[in-house]
């Protein structure tokens, strides 16, 4: 029989067992067969009448959220709305409470690291060709490739001196690194007003308390997290916000080894849930904790105990194996408590109004 470790709350921490997901709706092109065809004429009437994008609610999501669009512009939302007649979404959205702000804020903020991104990587691209790479060079010249040209454009960006054997390659590639720069910086800005923006709501969030005593958390993450899930109280249990936050196994295997090693369909991707986007966020949450929660700090503790224990249970095991696996391990623990948190502070308001 498996033995599941369980904590005060009886969740199992480092269970397999993966959050069942209702049955999804047929398809639009399915729907569309079974109904007869429109009046053109009406259609167009309808339309004209249609209340705008954005202002219908939605049906509640499976990880125990509540409905997205009541929540965020109330049962009254047609006769509250702008009078631009509620096309300016990020107005309507984020009147009220600070979750609403948050949660629009976040989706800014992903919108501007996406850019960054791909800006990040059309400069690296576009130096590696000039160093001379190409796709049928072995994995460990492309390695070295990428290497180089990571070098030279820090080199560029930091103003630093470029060595004489780079300075041909860092010459041709001068401009463009030189103006991504330039068109990177109005999006570094926003990110920063965006970030001190998302930091002042959360410090009014019932798990602020709990993320400013966690050293290396902090109320940065908790935004990103609030950006992510919406508001805690809402998820009956931590395993639906571990779901939400993809963090959750699918098969006894993380959403990461299903990435890698494939094997999965498209239905099953869908039953999963899983998003490479919150993944990311996750994982570097967990990465600071370990590097900056302190030797004694009680999550780096708890991770170095972990992954001791992966190392022992399988020692075969590869050294990043048991880290991944113990960091996802610490990251599941610190959502725990600040659901935990979350819930007993928001019965604690509720108990003394």
């Amino acid at each position: 029989m498996k033995t599941i470790e369980t904590d005060a709350t009886g969740v199992g921490l480092n269970s397999t067992e993966s959050v069942s997901r209702p049955g999804e709706a047929s398809s639009h092109m399915e729907s569309r067969r079974q109904l007869p065809r429109p009046n053109k004429r009406r259609a167009k009437d309808h339309h004209k009448n249609a209340p705008p994008a954005g202002l219908c609610p939605s049906t509640s999501q499976s990880n125990g959220e509540s409905q997205a669009g009541v929540s965020i512009l109330g049962e009254n939302a047609l006769s509250t709305a702008s009078p631009d007649g509620g096309l300016n979404r990020f107005e309507n959205r984020s009147k009220g409470a600070p979750i609403r702000e948050i949660r629009e804020h976040f989706a800014q903020w992903e919108a501007i690291v996406r850019s960054q991104t791909r800006q990040t990587n059309a400069t690296l691209a576009f130096v590696r060709r000039a160093i001379g790479y190409e796709s049928r060079m072995e994995e460990k010249e492309r390695d070295r490739v990428a290497a180089l040209a990571k070098k030279i454009v820090g080199l560029i960006e930091d103003g630093k001196p470029i060595p004489p054997e780079l300075q041909t390659v860092a010459e041709t590639v001068r401009p463009f690194v030189e103006c991504s720069m330039q068109g990177g910086k109005p999006f570094d800005d926003q990110r920063a007003r965006v970030e001190e923006r998302m930091i002042e709501l959360a410090d009014t969030l019932p798990g602020a308390a709990f993320a400013k005593s966690v050293r290396a958390f902090g109320l940065k993450a908790l935004a990103k997290i609030i950006g992510m899930t919406g508001d805690l109280t809402n998820y009956a249990t931590p395993c639906k916000v571990w779901r939400r936050l993809s963090l959750a196994p699918f098969q006894g295997k993380a959403g990461s080894t299903w990435r890698r090693e494939g094997g999965l369909n498209a239905e099953q991707w869908t039953e999963f849930g899983y998003s490479p986007g919150k993944s990311a966020i996750m994982f570097t949450i967990g990465d600071v904790l370990i590097k900056m929660n302190g030797p004694e700090g009680e999550y780096r503790k708890l991770y170095d105990s972990r992954k001791a224990y992966e190392l022992a249970r399988e020692p075969d095991m590869q050294p990043m194996k048991a880290h991944r696996r113990a960091q996802r391990y610490m990251v599941k623990r610190l959502i725990l408590n600040l659901w935990k948190a979350w819930r007993d502070k928001t019965k604690a308001t509720v108990g003394a109004m």
